[in-house]
């Protein structure tokens, strides 16, 4: 028998107590070990709150960005004080 993710998926999200905005979880079970499950979800955020928090930073371009950098662009972000 087979049966489509999302048939179960919304069963097993609320019975783990993921949260409701879950697009994928894996779960890990093996016997003498613990349970491990791995989630990712869309974050709901006030959108005011957020502003307020990313109000005390800014963009800005680095003159000489390192290899990690590279996924970001060479682009950092600073804290203003």
């Amino acid at each position: 028998m087979s049966a489509i993710g999302g048939e179960v998926g919304k069963r097993l999200c609320k019975a783990l107590g993921l949260p409701p905005t879950t697009y994928k979880f894996t779960m890990h079970a093996q016997a003498g070990d613990i349970i491990r499950i791995e989630c990712e979800f869309w974050a709901s955020f006030d959108n005011d709150e957020l502003i307020r928090a990313l109000a005390q930073y800014e963009l800005s371009q680095k003159s000489e960005p390192t290899p990690l950098d590279t996924a970001l662009d060479g682009l950092a972000v600073h804290k203003i004080d």
